[in-house]
């Protein structure tokens, strides 16, 4: 947890009292081991698949027809999981749900204030060298 939240105190309750910039230092640290164990992650063998999140979003369907591929499901399956990417795309909800942010690549640089993006830099350079994200 954030050193600035008390024990009292929800994340929720602390990311709605605080600016922007306090809000994602705090996320940040909030998910430090979450990043940490994105790190230790290895997909080098042919039993996964890795997608980045802009990479899938807006684009549900080629993407899960190439996870059904990889992973063997019969015709009757993939028709389904293809009827459930037709039904609960993002793009056919995006007017519905606002928490699915923007999906273009590096997004992230148009709200993240600079000194937000020079802290994740500095202590997650290496997650973003792992993704081929740009360092900024």
């Amino acid at each position: 947890m954030p050193d600035a939240i008390s024990d009292e105190m929800s994340l929720h309750s602390y990311l709605n009292s605080c600016s922007l910039e306090d809000g994602l230092m705090a996320e940040i640290q909030f998910r430090s081991n979450h990043f940490k164990n994105i790190l230790a992650w290895s997909c080098d063998s042919n039993d996964c698949i890795e997608f980045r999140y802009e990479d899938i979003i807006g684009n549900e369907l080629d993407v899960f027809k190439k996870l059904f591929r990889h992973y063997g499901f019969d015709e009757k399956l993939t028709r389904r999981g293809i009827k459930a990417c037709e039904k609960y795309s993002a793009q056919r909800h995006q007017d519905k749900l606002k928490h699915i942010r923007n999906s273009k690549p590096s997004q992230y640089l148009d709200v993240m204030p600079k000194k937000v993006l020079d802290y994740f830099n500095y202590h997650y350079k290496d997650l973003l060298f792992k993704y081929d994200y740009d360092i900024k």
